[in-house]
């Protein structure tokens, strides 16, 4: 049995813009693989890229809200001017404009970087580099071509927040910059991610997860179980209005789910079910991330929920005891 507990995200996405070189691909695989780690101190998972000619790795934390990846090249193995195969992306390109960048940052595509856990924005040039990409065949994991990832380099104070096991953050948002969307457009995959995230670190030799872009089968080898057979699906929404909009109507390119209710051992919990949904201006709904590793609930929903928890704690004579987390 895996020692893992399984989040699959099987996102239909049809908004991709292929930014692929005109090189011919070999046959592209049923799906990619990469590896996944929690760490323990920050509650954040990472997982592992080999970026730049010659290979470096890079290790960054998966976000499933990030428009673009970003790394703190300083901190990391990889120093994007000494690799032959990276180059920055021009201003008003074609490139440029299919990343929704606009203006120049050092005569580069100028785009916005946001990190979520300090609310941070600020404006840099984009570049991109060669990236390998896994497969598996079940029994063993496979290289598997190369694609072209676009990120920007960012100062260590930006990274502020981020797992320090890492060196900045893997975007897996629908954004067509995206490493998921980029992998599933650039080697003609199913537009589907899938992540299998670790209950503990490697460390405590509970294993790792992965994630895997494509439609499956979903293999972890040496083990031959296709996990793809024993998903459980939930139906992805859109957020018409992206967040933080910075001026812009467009969609958003996070993941949401469609929350209707909350139960307390099988009681509902009574609280105004509109906050659940997605208003015009973007607001609510049910979002679904990896960067933090906590739950943050509406006033209007915490209330009684902490009320309806309290009140069947006390019916089952459970002790109260307060613990502290430091996030």
């Amino acid at each position: 049995m895996l020692s893992s507990r399984c989040l699959f995200l099987l996102a239909s996405i049809t908004s991709f813009l292929s930014l692929s070189s005109s090189q011919t691909q070999p046959p592209a695989p049923s799906s990619l693989i990469f590896p996944v780690v929690k760490d323990e101190a920050s509650r954040q998972y990472y997982t592992t890229i080999t970026l730049g000619t010659p290979p470096s790795p890079v290790k960054a934390v998966l976000n499933l809200l990030g428009s673009y990846s970003w790394f703190d090249c300083g901190a990391a193995r990889y120093n994007p001017s000494s690799s032959s195969s990276h180059h920055p992306i021009l201003c008003s390109s074609a490139r440029c404009r299919a990343a929704r960048g606009g203006g120049c940052f050092n005569d580069t595509c100028s785009v916005y970087m946001y990190n979520p856990l300090t609310e941070v924005v600020i404006g840099t040039g984009l570049g991109e580099d060669a990236v390998v990409v896994h497969h598996t065949d079940g029994i063993k994991y496979t290289s598997r071509g190369v694609i072209q990832l676009p990120f920007s380099c960012v100062p260590s104070e930006f990274t502020r927040g981020i797992s320090t096991a890492g060196n900045g953050v893997i975007a897996l948002s629908i954004r067509p910059t995206s490493l998921a969307t980029k992998l599933s457009a650039d080697l003609d995959l199913p537009h589907k991610l899938a992540l299998c995230l670790p209950s503990s670190s490697s460390s405590s030799g509970h294993g790792h997860g992965d994630f895997y872009v494509g439609g499956g089968p979903y293999f972890r080898p040496p083990i031959k179980q296709d996990l793809s057979k024993s998903l459980l699906v939930a139906q992805l929404l859109i957020n018409p209005v992206s967040q933080p909009s910075h001026g812009s109507a467009s969609p958003s390119d996070e993941y949401f789910v469609d929350v209707t209710a909350i139960k307390v051992n099988f009681a509902p919990v009574n609280f105004k079910a509109s906050v659940l949904a997605i208003d015009k201006n973007g607001s609510g709904g049910t979002k679904i991330s990896t960067l933090t590793p906590y739950t943050v609930l509406h006033s209007d929903i915490y209330r009684p929920l902490i009320a309806e928890f309290t009140r069947q704690a006390v019916e089952k004579k459970m002790r109260s005891k307060r613990v502290v987390h430091d996030f």
